[in-house]
């Protein structure tokens, strides 16, 4: 690919016939039945959740040297960080390049429902995932993706989710909170812009080209996790979330 080339990430179109269900025949274990949430692994500890936000790229250096658990989103498993596990969310990454670059890589993947099923009867090597999440609950299904989490009251986290509408990131960090995570500090979560790390560019800027619609959202999420949680979540890199900067 040329440096001015630029090509989609995914393609937008979402396949409605694919479940979001978890499916006890793929045979991929549901990640709140494994030992790194049932035993808190991350207790105590601070973990890195690294995006593939352009905004974050000055700063995969120096995570290369990092001893806290990485927790890679989308293609940023292909940056050389030493890391833990790697999370997609979105069943359309099947289209993207850089997802069958992924060989060899030696942590746990973690994938959502949705994109298992789509891909269980053909996951070969790097790409079969050792968990998957649930993301969709019915108490869920009542509010809207733009009213999700209208306080904290209203939408509290589920045990047994990662709940969806907040992007990858969102998964994520209830994932690092679920493990007993203490601190969370994002690199590359930019929550606006079509860029990518990689100097591509998403394909629907109309959904993608100022700030996000989930920032607001997800910001909410952090605050929940600081105020009633005590968990604290922070960004090295710039961000339209309303959280600190380390």
């Amino acid at each position: 690919m040329t440096k001015n080339e630029v090509r989609p990430i995914f393609d937008s179109r979402p396949n409605p016939d694919i479940s979001r269900e978890l499916d006890p025949a793929t045979g991929v274990p549901d990640i709140f039945e494994s030992s790194v949430i049932k035993l808190k692994q991350f207790a105590g500890k601070r973990v890195f959740i690294v995006g593939d936000g352009p905004k974050g790229k000055g700063f995969i250096q120096g995570l290369k040297s990092a001893t806290e658990p990485i927790i890679a989103l989308n293609a940023t498993v292909l940056a050389g960080l030493p890391v833990a596990w790697w999370m997609c969310f979105d069943h359309r990454v099947i289209h993207s390049p850089w997802f069958y670059q992924v060989h060899d890589f030696k942590g746990q993947i973690l994938y959502s429902t949705r994109l298992n099923n789509s891909l269980w009867r053909t996951m070969v090597g790097a790409w079969k995932p050792h968990y998957q999440f649930r993301y969709d609950h019915p108490r869920m299904r009542t509010i809207s993706g733009k009213d999700f989490m209208p306080d904290h009251s209203a939408t509290p986290l589920i045990n047994g989710y990662l709940r969806g509408g907040l992007t990858v990131a969102g998964c994520a960090i209830q994932f690092a909170y679920w493990a007993g995570a203490t601190e969370i500090t994002l690199v590359g979560v930019d929550m606006f812009g079509t860029g990518h790390v990689y100097g591509d560019e998403v394909e629907d800027k109309k959904i993608y080209g100022g700030q996000w619609e989930w920032a607001g959202k997800l910001s909410k999420l952090c605050h929940l996790l600081r105020d009633e949680h005590g968990v604290t979540v922070n960004t090295l890199s710039e961000t339209k979330l309303e959280i600190p900067y380390v």
